[in-house]
């Protein structure tokens, strides 16, 4: 039986914190984890985090309209998500950071492609505030 998890980073994409959790929850769950890049390497920059001017808030909130909108987001996920049902997995789970909570939330009442079953057996969430 696979047993896998999705990790659904935050707009900061790959630290190494977070390779770090995910390595922790594979080897002690003896599971795969996997850290999909949803922003194909180009994350929001975290030295413009918070916005410190007009500019950077301009920034800060296109890049929630376009390349972290959920729109653009959840169907890799999905399809993602579905191609390792095809490939056996059996428990598929998902969970985000901040940002990634939310898409793992909203991913979590979608069905397999093949079958009307939940497409994750879990989803979590998790945020600093």
């Amino acid at each position: 039986m696979l047993t896998d998890r999705a990790d659904v980073f935050d707009i900061f994409g790959f630290f190494p914190q977070t390779q770090q959790g995910a390595d922790i929850l594979a080897e002690t769950l003896g599971a795969r984890v996997y850290m999909p890049d949803f922003f194909f390497g180009k994350p929001y920059p975290l030295a413009e985090h918070p916005p410190k001017n007009d500019e950077q808030k301009k920034n800060f909130s296109a890049f929630f309209a376009t390349t972290a909108a959920p729109d653009n987001v959840l169907p890799g996920l999905l399809e993602f998500a579905n191609q390792l049902r095809k490939d056996g997995t059996s428990k598929l789970y998902v969970y985000g950071f901040c940002w990634g909570g939310k898409i793992a939330t909203l991913c979590g009442c979608q069905t397999r492609e093949d079958s009307s079953q939940p497409l994750f057996d879990a989803v979590a969430a998790v945020h600093p505030a």
